[in-house]
């Protein structure tokens, strides 16, 4: 379907084998997108020379329907397209909803929407992308548009397994998606510091044997995002992500940019490195700065 209202435009087909799909829960949770280089020119991510950082948009497979979690890069555009083409079943409506309304999540939205392959648009806002000629572009009359209760735990579309969580930790207008089938956990840009040594390797950690993620990559990567953290007072923060984990059973972490977390003890490991960031942060700011007043 995607291919063929392609050629109808006129437009190139996607390029394919390029990047597979990841399938993260298996015949529920698919993970799409490309890779980005960390050599110094994104504004999320450190600089670490010879590694990347996935860039990820995810779907959730309904019996009825198919929950499209953002769009991803527009560099990614035939990637995610070609992906998608091959992910979705014929003729299964599509439910697209952005975590953020950045172009890391949004980029390719219209280009999508373009395809006629989604049915509904989820947005906290009636017109999100005032300032995106290109993404407004794509949400035609043909896009239904539906806008849930701020400030509130609520369904997405119709699902009666996907929640949209508004949290506390984040920058303007930010959401995570929860997955009571799966377990999973969609963070939009929090978790989102495991990077990969190639191309080539899957965008998934899911043993500990092999994740060498330590609270200095944490910081390192978090603090690009949220420069804001050491000079915050991170108390209701640990206490929101405490009651939230608490609350739901999490087995996946999976964040608009970095590697896909899955499985407890990869996941329990990750958050009490969130935990211990939120609480070592001011503390080592106040220290720094008593020291520069000292001199």
């Amino acid at each position: 379907m995607l291919e063929r209202a392609q050629a109808a435009r006129g437009e190139a087909p996607p390029q394919s084998g390029a990047v597979s799909a990841a399938e993260v829960v298996p015949g529920r949770v698919y993970r799409l997108g490309g890779f980005i280089e960390l050599d110094g020119r994104i504004s999320w991510a450190p600089a670490i020379p010879g590694r990347f950082t996935p860039n990820n948009c995810y779907t959730v497979m309904e019996p009825d329907r198919v929950y499209l979690i953002d769009t991803g890069v527009a560099a990614h555009r035939e990637i995610v397209i070609s992906q998608l083409e091959a992910l979705l079943p014929p003729d299964r409506p599509v439910t697209a909803f952005l975590t953020r309304s950045e172009y890391m999540c949004s980029g390719n939205l219209a280009a999508i929407c373009n395809t006629g392959c989604i049915e509904e648009l989820v947005t906290t806002s009636r017109n999100p992308f005032a300032g995106s000629t290109e993404i407004v572009r794509g949400l035609t009359d043909n896009v239904r548009r539906t806008e849930p209760d701020r400030g509130s735990i609520v369904p997405l579309g119709s699902s009666e397994s996907l929640l949209i969580i508004p949290p506390l930790l984040r920058l303007l207008g930010m959401f995570w998606v929860y997955d009571k089938q799966s377990k999973t956990m969609f963070t939009s840009d929090l978790f989102g510091h495991v990077s990969v040594a190639s191309t080539d390797e899957p965008p998934i950690v899911d043993d500990l044997a092999g994740d060498d993620t330590t609270y200095e990559t944490v910081r390192a990567h978090t603090l690009m995002r949220y420069h804001w953290l050491p000079m915050a007072t991170t108390e209701p923060l640990i206490a929101w992500m405490e009651n939230v984990f608490d609350t739901y059973e999490v087995e996946v972490l999976a964040p608009t940019s970095g590697a896909v977390l899955a499985g407890a003890p990869v996941v329990n490991k990750h958050y009490d490195l969130m935990i211990e960031l939120l609480r070592r942060v001011p503390e080592e700011f106040g220290k720094s700065t008593a020291a520069g007043a000292a001199r």
